[in-house]
């Protein structure tokens, strides 16, 4: 008798469970071939049973218990004999499925078949509870083994298996580790092909694949480079893809283990293997191998973990599902053979595929990987999949792991996982519905049936029938009525023939109708009527009070008859046919607006769906308020049906329904799922032959129902976005399931993943719908509508499709599953549950007629309705339910209903469902165990409280991570994370042990030793002596008799109480030491005469920092303002205490004050943690670590100064209740909640989604300490990745992993992880954002000090260790806020903005915390407006005429162009260019016809001919392309392909097949019209493409006229101007330069010569016309450079730049020469926004910093947007988004790339810039380069243009560029600076990291033909020296030298080493400038290893220090040190 194993527990519960399961069966089944030796194999099976005991056991019950004993039978061998090999295979899967009897035993059977002669199948199957699937090797073996032996008569021999080691007893398994790992576990929600049984059968289908063998040695290469296995590999791929599948981002997987740890089981057959679980997070996106390293670290922590499943199943005490596994769903195996196939003997023996399949899981996959061959099994459950699924998702996987071996560097979200023909099945095979129909509008329809048959019935209703004609005269009198009165007019009527009149004759007026119920509450009408500007409401008598003065009566005699019909107003596709409003997410109604075009395409659609409309008469039932009654009254009429209506009393009434049906013949029903049930209660019965539903999920009882009482029904589905219905489904008899269909006529529809893309069959997704139907948007909400309405990328171009939120999945049959709402997927206790689902099981409980399913409390409540005459007994449904439903997903309450309350529309109205069946209150309990009395006394003891019970929750009495470490202090081997994850006194004594107390740690004797957090901050006050940044203070106003020698008394007091104070740390050696000195604490005394003389006193002593090498860390102030007032300053040093310090130096002084006995304090023990453990956790946690780059208002200094500032602001009480409730319900603190909404603001202004924020933990975790002075805290990172695309819940929860995290790892010190991360002096080492909350009283308010009055005094404390650190602290009037910040990088301005933001920031979070983090609230009402001012500016003036007619206006004798001696007056311009526009036009360049834009291309020559072609291109009609003459005949060729270009002008190497046109001579009496017109095109040209492939952007008329408008007027171009034309013709520049010129009548002078002619045009005779220069940005800045040698023309008044960011030295550089005479104006505008898009003037204010790129100019539209396009908040960087006049129309023949960056914004058209700006108080913009020239080096962020400001600021550098190459920064620079020079100078001025690294030097940096920098050209670095570093050359390298090797522990160092890339770090640095004051004596400070990190250059400074001091000495002093030299 034996103990069962945990795991062969569970498998005999599971058996006992279903005895017939045979899952847990285990098949070994061979194919055997040739002359079989029967007796031998019965010999050998014997043995085998015999060998391996399991085989021949059994269960028995042994005292309850079960235990395995021996059978008392044997294996016998059952034989059969069929005919062929499938008859085999029938019968092995019968035999395999037999189910065991395991009381009986064997746990093996075997069964041999014989199929012929020579040809048998062999098959054993054993359970599970006696092998596993090493045992089946084993057994194939040992069988081999023992019947080759039996065969031949050989000797049986086989190693002898040592004893079975017995079971351990007691195992104490890591439960602690898996039920943290394993908590809140997701439920693995793949969708399935047939609805969830409620308990699993095991049913299994398995398909057999092959895996290329090439693609798992590629996959094992990844693997092997990230130091793990092609395993790992595969469970990060089949997670992956079980991801992607199911959309969600935490997948977890069973994996088998083989549990034979101990060598002894390797040849044992038996039931050893153990279950193991793999929970893998996928968000964040990583990169495949970055996830491998994840899964990596999973896969070992559960093998070093390794617990039976069993035991992690109870410990998580997970709610029990029968229709799921545990804790996962999907499995995975993989298995390594040595052998390909089976032996038997000399027989041919292989493995024979046969058709027993079972499931363990609902998906499993098997990876088998031989020595030539790899095959993969995929099982799957076949009660919830079809086969066509599975071999789908092994499509799937074999894509996603070949490209994840390819391309293992790509974001796990960019990997492909479907091939091209799944691609194609998602958008366009089941999209193949047209474009829809080109079909007459509605009204027009309408018109046309009632001239055709004006005497057939239109309507009945109101006991009335009105006849076509008759429709369309009452239609015909009340438009007269209706026109004027505005384009939208409300219709509010009752339900009557009288509402049909009113819509149409709102359209036939020209309007649009808006449905406005009476019915609806007036609030709501009120709403609906102002939000959509209506002054019109056609209503009746009845409702004119409802209405008020809007209302027009229709039953009011007209007042004014009209005798004659009016034409009818003219209404187009794109007009607004009716305006409807639906529910708003945010609570507030927004109103569809439906075009004609739009409605008419549904009609014909659903026309051709339902067929033929004569003879049929249509139920009218629907309120005109839901979109689908449309359907009802426009199919009918517009193609000769009748419309019945339904009036008011019987819309409601399904009886009156009936009888109206009858009466009226009515042969069509549209109607909800809620109505039908309606019509069925009241006995409806195949009362029409055709049906429609649709408006809410059609559940399969109903529609079967329905469909059998119905000739025809059809499903159909479709928001009010996309005109009613979008998708149909004709019902088949008794469907099993529903479907919402495949797209109507004209519409397509995708399903979409999270990022919009697409996503094949069978996966859950977005639905997502395009084509004819979809609306304009929303009435007046821009941002909604471009949220919601967003570009097709898969349409034709322009097309736009709608975000529907609804989650569907397509099938296979491309038929739509509709699974429910995107936003009612709701989580209750952490599940996910879809709410439809539950209500499917409800509705088909017994006597259900209807039920609903709604969270209310953060449980799930259920409403129900009864059938006719039935009993609902809510106890019985919650049975049903709860035997079909998983436990999570069973409704907590279940209320009966008589009816569901439904809205207008007739959908469920889930806002009216009443409150579930209260629940109890839970009462107070008192503890009942030993366990929680203990615990419930710790809690109380930490609250203060006087009674706590066994259910009170930890965070619900307050607790915080402060508090959690006290109650973890109190209750030896609890965690943090154990409190936070059982927080109440009753789950924490279920899990925690607290019996018994640890023993006491030994206290030191004597000088206590430095922390390395100590030692760290002894090395920073070394670094900088002058820094007081880590000041403490404690600084009280006392009124009152104070007793000043009491104060001393006291003081000295305190000092003998807590050593730290009387502490003292002096160097040795380089190294700090601990020196006690006196129990004394000085007093400094001072008479002031004022407050504020005392506020500037305790300024200076806050501010004033410490010696810590001389004296101890402590002193104190007192300051007398009055005889009983006075302020004490009490001044510590971080070193000697914490923040929890100061409030025991405050309690115990003003206890010692007053002569009372305090307690003796406990010894505190010395600290015995091994921090290694931890120090790995942060390693891992930082790698790589981002810097902050907040956007900064002065550049960083290169060494901070630590000047700091301080802002305070209070959220709220009822903000931060609701924070801190949101804590509650999250189980973690209020500062995980700050922490994340803390991050979001860091995010959001920096623009990054890696967040660093430091902060402190108290970690007082011994009782001892609690009462000690003294530095304990920790300082620790707190990493989230902020994700704005999801919810602000699951960041928070994050947050709370990585404090709990935290808490857990706090023993690593902090100077290490700076150590191994590297320093750069200017910026705070590994975070530069800090966030405390105060918990421990610190801030709290002060009020008695003994027997003085106390309160806190300002400090004038003004230090900022950090860029940014937030402080709060809990008060009873909300959480007070203090912001500090670096005075050297901040305005108080900027900070203060921050600050308002956080407060709206965290009321949006607040208010609704599952908000996508993105979508947050963060900008204040003034942002708002700054950011709407740009966004929607001042319209621009309209109707400009085309720039092409502007030159007739000039002066006809003025010259319009001059080129060297030719110029051209305008008269003369105009007559060439007329003539040259009549042949152009005679040569078919025309704007009709299928050209409308015809291309023209020009030779741009840099003549007068040239001009003259470019207006004769215009007047002709056509749009011009500018090609450089010079450039390849093949690359103008591709241009020419490219833009469709008609013709050409001008000499170039034009292609053959190309006409060019010879311009004719010109004739005096010739005269032309101007053919340009405002929406033709006036050019095309071409940019650089970011792939190569040059893009052409073309520009209309409209916005030419627009700029050139604009600079006419801003820079006061007239006759008297003469402007050069410098630019290539080729480049939109040329258009600023030329037309702006003709267009004032100025003269334009051409340089034949190009810009190279420049100077000397300008020191020639022409120069001194010269009035206007426009230069390129780059050009200027050399011709500044040598701005004194510039022969600059004497009427020079403007310079015009733009291209390039323009550097602050060279405004200053000009403006000394030229101050205030010309103005210098910067221009910015990408072509795509016609030439320019904002500008300014450059003043004084731009030589300092970077100059602003402007303002926008009249009529443009600015935004600076995130990633997502979402304003970011001003002053912080992003995306610069164009819009409104001058925009482009697109890229020509581009579609796809017009898409991408010409999106809709606001509802508006925007161009996507790609360039980096951001927006200043003053609404100008500052320009900070490309997003893809950002560069990244040792992982700090560099802006180029910012090094290159510096640099071109040095003296003798006329050009420089920086790059990034192999790590490091590349500077390369013209002029004559070395570089030495230069390295010296920007070390000085700029952060470490910032100083390039490599120099080379250039004569002049490439440019482009546009003149900015050719950065593709610059030249790669070479390296500095080919070998290793040079050896030191003078004495002081050699020194410096020596000192390094020793510090450092090298060899050798050489003179270009760099001190930190040698390992060094700032302790190390301390020894180094030690050894060299001691070698050289002279007091060398540590920050020269900072600014010399490189040795020759440390060499050197401090031989220049030599050289001072000996400089310094007299001649008898140089010659006493030379004497004791030689001595």
């Amino acid at each position: 008798m034996s103990t069962l194993r945990a795991a062969q527990e569970r498998l005999w519960f599971l058996h006992q469970l279903d005895p017939a399961d045979a899952s847990y069966h285990l098949p070994l089944v061979m194919h055997v071939r040739g002359r079989l030796d029967r007796a031998a194999l019965e010999r050998a099976l014997d043995a085998l049973t015999g060998r391996h005991e399991s085989l021949r056991t059994r269960v028995e019950l042994f005292d309850g218990a079960p235990v395995l004993t021996a059978a008392p039978d044997g294996v016998r061998l059952e034989t059969a004999v069929v005919t062929g090999l499938e008859d085999a295979r029938d019968l092995v899967a019968a035999f395999v499925t037999r189910p065991f009897d395991l009381t009986v035993g064997p746990m093996v059977r075997c069964l041999l078949i014989d199929v012929g002669p020579d040809e048998h199948v062999l098959a054993l199957v054993a359970h599970h509870i006696a092998a596993d699937g090493w045992s089946l090797q084993v057994l194939r073996r040992d069988l081999d083994a023992l019947y080759h032996a039996y065969a031949t008569g050989a000797p049986a021999v086989l190693p002898e298996l040592p004893e079975l080691p017995p079971v351990p007893a007691g195992d104490a398994p890591d439960l602690g580790y898996w039920t943290e790992r394993l908590a809140g576990a997701p439920v693995l929600d793949l969708a399935t092909d047939r609805p969830r049984p409620p308990v699993r059968r095991g049913h299994g289908s398995s398909v057999v694949f092959d895996i290329p063998v090439d693609l798992l040695r590629r996959l094992e290469t990844v693997a092997r480079a990230e130091r793990t296995t092609v395993y790992t590999a595969l469970v990060a791929a089949f997670s992956l893809l079980l991801g992607r599948m199911s959309g969600q981002n935490d997948i977890c997987l069973g994996t088998p283990v083989l549990g034979r740890d101990d060598p002894d089981l390797a040849d044992r057959v038996g039931c050893f293997a153990e279950t193991l679980v793999l929970r893998t997070d996928l968000s964040g996106d990583p990169t495949f191998r970055a996830l491998l390293r994840v899964v990596r670290r999973t896969v070992l922590g559960a093998l070093s973990h390794a617990a039976p499943f069993e035991r992690v199943v109870s410990a998580l005490d997970t709610p029990r599902d029968r229709s799921r596994t545990p804790l996962f769903q999907a499995m995975i195996m993989y298995l390594r053979q040595e052998q390909d196939r089976p032996h038997l003997g000399d027989l041919d023996v292989e493995l024979l595929d046969h058709p027993f399949d079972s499931a363990r899981t609902d998906v499993a996959l098997d990876v088998i990987q031989g020595p030539a061959a790899a095959v993969g099994v995929l099982t799957v459950d076949r009660d919830l999949f079809d086969p066509g699924t599975a071999q789908r998702l092994i499509r799937r996987l074999l894509i996603l792991l070949d490209d994840a071996a390819r391309r293992p560097d790509t974001a796990i979200g960019d990997l492909r996982w479907f091939d091209d023909d799944e691609q194609r099945e998602a958008l366009t095979r089941w999209n193949d519905t047209g474009a829809g129909q080109i079909t007459p509008l509605v009204a027009e329809m309408f018109q046309a049936q009632a001239r055709s048959t004006p005497d057939a019935v239109a309507i009945t209703g109101d006991g009335v029938d009105l006849t076509y004609r008759d429709l369309d005269a009452e239609v015909d009198r009340l438009a007269a009525r209706l026109r004027g009165r505005g384009p939208l007019i409300g219709v509010g009527l009752s339900r009557s023939p009288a509402m049909v009149v009113a819509l149409l004759a709102v359209w036939r007026a020209g309007a649009a109708y808006l449905p406005l119920d009476p019915a609806y509450p007036a609030d709501r009408l009120a709403f609906v009527i102002a939000d959509a500007g209506v002054s019109t409401v056609l209503t009746e008598s009845s409702f004119a009070e409802r209405f008020g003065a809007a209302s027009l009566l229709i039953d009011a005699a007209d007042e004014d008859p009209v005798n004659e019909v009016a034409p009818i107003t003219a209404i187009g596709p794109d007009d607004p046919a009716y305006v409807l409003y639906t529910s708003g997410s945010t609570g507030r109604p927004k109103g569809v607006v439906v075009p004609h075009g739009a409605l008419a395409a549904f009609i014909a659609a659903m026309a051709d769906i339902i067929g033929p409309q004569t003879g049929r008469a249509w139920l009218a039932l629907t309120s005109l308020s839901f979109d689908i009654s449309g359907l009802e009254l426009y199919l009918p009429l517009s193609r000769g049906g009748r419309v019945v209506i339904a009036d008011d009393t019987q819309t409601g009434d399904g009886a009156a329904l009936r009888a109206l049906i009858a009466k009226n013949d009515v042969t069509d029903v549209q109607a909800t799922p809620s109505g039908w049930r309606m019509l069925l209660a009241a006995g409806f019965d195949h009362d029409v032959p055709a049906a429609l539903v649709g408006g809410e999920a059609l559940p399969a009882t109903l529609a079967a129902e329905l469909r059998g009482k119905v000739g025809r029904l059809t499903n159909v589905y479709g928001p009010t976005e996309t005109t009613i219905w979008s998708t149909f489904w004709p019902v088949p008899e008794g469907p099993a399931d529903v479907s919402i269909g495949g797209p109507i006529q004209g519409t397509r529809v995708y399903v979409v993943d999270d990022r919009m893309r697409p996503v094949p069959t069978g996966v859950p997704g977005e639905l997502v719908i395009a084509g004819a139907g979809v609306a304009l948007g929303y009435l007046r909400r821009p941002r909604l509508t471009a949220d919601r309405f967003v570009p097709d990328p898969w349409g034709p171009a322009g097309a736009r499709m709608y975000r529907t939120g609804d989650r569907v999945r397509r099938r296979a049959d491309g038929t739509l599953e509709f699974l429910g709402r995107l936003d009612t997927q709701v989580k209750v206790r952490g599940h996910r549950i879809e709410l439809g689902e539950v209500e499917a099981v409800l509705a088909g409980c017994p006597g259900v007629a209807a039920a609903v399913a709604a969270v209310r409390d953060d449980a799930l409540a259920a409403y129900v309705t009864a059938r006719p005459g039935a009993d609902v007994d809510p106890a019985a449904i919650h049975d049903t339910a709860r035997d079909m439903l998983p436990a999570y997903a069973v409704p907590s309450t279940i209320t009966v209903l008589d009816t569901l309350p439904l809205t207008p529309n007739g959908k469920v109205d889930r806002a009216a469902l009443p409150d579930p069946r209260p629940y109890a209150v839970a009462e107070y309990v008192s503890p009942r165990t030993a366990a929680e009395t203990r615990i419930a006394a710790v809690f109380a003891e930490v609250f203060g409280a006087a009674e706590v019970g066994a259910h009170d929750d930890f965070f619900a009495l307050g607790g915080h991570s402060l508090l959690a470490a006290k109650v973890a202090a109190r209750l030896p081997g609890l965690t943090v994370r154990d409190l936070f994850d059982h927080p109440t006194v009753e789950a924490l004594a279920r899990r925690i042990p607290v019996a018994g107390d640890v023993g006491a740690d030994a206290v030191p004797a004597g000088a206590p030793p430095l922390s390395d957090a100590q030692r760290r901050l002894w090395f920073l006050q070394r670094l900088d002596p002058h820094d007081a940044s880590y000041n403490m203070f404690l600084v009280l106003r006392l009124r009152g008799q104070l007793d000043r020698h009491a104060l001393r008394r006291a003081l000295n007091a305190l000092a003998a109480r807590h050593l730290a104070l009387r502490c003292a740390y002096p160097e040795v050696g380089g190294d700090p030491t601990v020196e006690i000195g006196p129990a004394v604490v000085p007093l400094e005394e001072l008479d002031l005469e004022s407050e504020a003389a005392a506020r500037a006193a305790a300024a200076h002593r806050t501010n004033t920092p410490f010696d810590l090498r001389t004296g101890a860390p402590v002193r104190a102030s007192l300051l007398r303002i009055g005889p009983d007032d006075h302020v004490f300053c009490l001044i510590m040093h971080h070193i000697a205490g914490d923040g929890w310090s100061l409030n025991v130096l405050r309690e115990d002084l003003a206890a010692l004050y007053a002569d009372q006995p305090l307690a003796p304090l406990p010894p505190v023990p010395a600290a015995n943690s091994d921090p290694e453990a931890d120090l790995a956790y942060w390693r891992e946690q930082l790698t790589d670590p981002t810097v902050l780059n907040l956007p900064t208002d002065r550049p960083r200094p290169a060494q901070p100064m630590h000047r700091g500032g301080f802002l305070g602001t209070r959220l709220p009480a009822d903000v931060t209740a609701r924070l801190e409730d949101l804590a509650g319900r999250a189980r973690t603190s209020l500062f995980a909640v700050l922490i994340a909404a803390y991050q979001v603001l860091l995010a959001r202004h920096a623009g990054q989604s890696d967040v660093l924020v430091g902060s402190t933990l108290a970690a007082r975790d011994r009782v001892e300490i609690e009462r000690a002075v003294g530095y304990f805290s920790r300082t620790v990172v707190l990493r989230n990745q902020v994700d704005p695309a999801e919810p602000f819940t699951d960041l928070l929860g994050r947050a709370r992993e990585c404090v709990l995290d935290a808490l857990t790892h706090t023993e690593a010190p902090f100077e290490h992880l700076v150590a191994e991360a590297g320093r750069d002096a200017s910026t705070p080492p590994l975070f530069q954002a800090m966030c405390i909350l105060h918990t421990q009283d610190e801030g709290a308010p002060v009020e008695r000090f003994a027997d003085l009055h106390a309160s806190f005094f300002d400090s004038g404390y003004r230090q900022s260790k950090f860029d940014l650190m937030l402080e709060a602290w809990r008060t009873t009037d909300g959480l007070a806020l203090v912001f500090g910040y670096d005075t050297d990088l901040f305005d108080a301005a900027t900070v203060d903005r921050w600050v308002r933001r956080f407060e709206v920031l965290c009321a949006g979070i607040a208010a609704d915390p599952t908000t996508l983090v993105g979508a947050l609230p963060l900008l204040t009402a003034d942002d708002e407006a700054l950011v709407d001012s740009l966004a929607a500016p001042a319209t621009d003036a309209p109707g400009r005429p085309p720039v092409a007619g502007l030159p007739r206006l000039a002066a006809p004798d003025t010259v319009a162009v001059r080129c060297g001696a030719e110029s051209l007056t305008y008269a003369e311009l105009n007559r060439r260019a007329d003539t040259l526009a009549t042949a152009l036009r005679a040569s078919g360049v025309r704007a009709s016809g299928p050209r409308r834009d015809p291309v023209v291309a020009v030779a741009a020559h840099r003549d007068i001919d040239t001009i003259v072609a470019l207006l004769a291109i215009w007047r002709a009609g056509g749009a011009y392309l500018p090609i450089d003459p010079g450039q390849p005949a093949e690359r103008i060729a591709k241009l020419i392909a490219g833009s469709g270009t008609v013709l050409a002008v001008g000499d170039a190497p034009w292609p053959d097949d190309l006409r060019v046109l010879t311009p004719p001579e010109a004739t005096p009496e010739h005269s032309a019209t101007d053919h340009a017109t405002p929406d033709g095109a006036a050019y095309v040209l071409y940019t650089s493409g970011s792939t190569g492939t040059p893009k052409a952007v073309v520009v209309d008329h409209e916005a030419l006229a627009a700029r050139v408008d604009w600079m006419r007027r801003d820079y006061r171009l007239g006759p008297d101007d003469t402007i050069i034309q410098l630019a290539p013709l080729a480049f939109d520049t040329h258009a600023e330069e030329i037309w702006p010129a003709l267009g004032a009548g100025a003269t334009v002078r051409l340089l034949p010569d190009g810009p190279l002619s420049l100077t000397d045009v300008l020191a020639g005779p022409a120069g001194a016309d010269i009035t206007v220069l426009d230069l390129p940005t780059a050009y200027w800045h050399d011709l500044v450079a040598q701005i004194d040698a510039i022969a600059w023309p004497p009427r020079l008044r403007l310079v015009i730049l733009g291209g390039e960011a323009v550097h602050a030295a060279a405004v200053g550089r000009w403006r000394a020469r030229f101050g205030d005479t010309v103005r210098l104006v910067n221009t910015y505008g990408p072509t795509e926004a016609t030439i320019i898009a904002t500008s300014t003037d450059l003043g004084p204010d731009d030589t300092a910093g970077p100059p602003a790129i402007g303002a926008p100019l009249p009529g443009v539209r600015v935004a600076v947007v995130d990633a997502d396009l979402r304003p970011v908040p001003p002053g912080a960087y992003g995306e610069l988004l164009l819009g409104g006049a001058g925009l482009a129309r697109g890229y020509l023949g581009r579609d796809d790339l017009t898409r991408d960056r010409f999106v809709t914004w606001r509802g508006a058209r925007s161009y996507r810039t790609g360039d980096r700006v951001r927006l200043r108080a003053d609404g100008r913009l500052d320009f900070a380069g490309r997003f893809d020239d950002q560069l990244k080096v040792r992982g700090f962020r560099i802006e180029p243009a910012e090094v290159e400001n510096h640099l071109l600021a040095c003296p003798g550098v006329t050009g420089a560029a920086v790059a990034a190459h192999d790590g490091a920064l590349v500077a390369y620079v013209a002029g004559s600076a070395p570089a030495d020079a230069l390295r010296a100078r920007l070390a000085a001025q700029l952060p470490g990291h910032m100083v390039p690294d490599r120099w080379i030097t250039l004569d002049s940096l490439p440019r482009t033909p546009t003149g900015k920098i050719d950065r593709r050209s610059l030249p790669p670095p070479v390296a500095d020296r080919p070998g290793p570093s040079a050896p030191p050359r003078t004495d002081a390298e050699q020194l410096i030298a020596d000192i390094w090797a020793e510090v450092l522990g090298l060899d050798g160092v050489g003179v270009d080493d760099d001190f930190f890339a040698l390992g060094g770090h700032s302790l190390l640095a301390v020894r180094v400038a030690a050894r060299l004051r001691a070698m050289t004596d002279l007091d060398l400070p540590i920050r020269l290893l900072f600014t010399h990190r490189r040795l020759a250059d440390l060499a050197a400074a401090v031989e220049q220090r030599l050289l001072d001091d000996l400089a310094g000495l007299s001649d008898d002093e140089v010659a006493s040190l030379l004497e004791a030299e030689t001595r």
